[in-house]
């Protein structure tokens, strides 16, 4: 596979980074209400993906 930009390799990585971290404290999480957790981690998201469409508008589109 070719990634011909590096930005993007990066935030690939960022993401299985961020992914692979939550394994290891999963164990705490035993009670944690998993709606509301979804419903903060999607909002978080779209914070993220507004930020990076007003910052970079070309990015996302490939």
């Amino acid at each position: 596979m070719n990634i011909s930009n590096p930005v993007a390799g990066l935030l690939c990585v960022a993401g299985m980074v961020i992914v692979g971290s939550s394994v290891s404290i999963s164990q705490l999480v035993v009670d944690y209400p998993h709606l509301t957790g979804q419903a903060a981690r999607y909002a978080l998201a779209a914070l993220v993906l507004s930020g990076i469409a007003r910052v970079a508008p070309g990015f996302l589109t490939g």
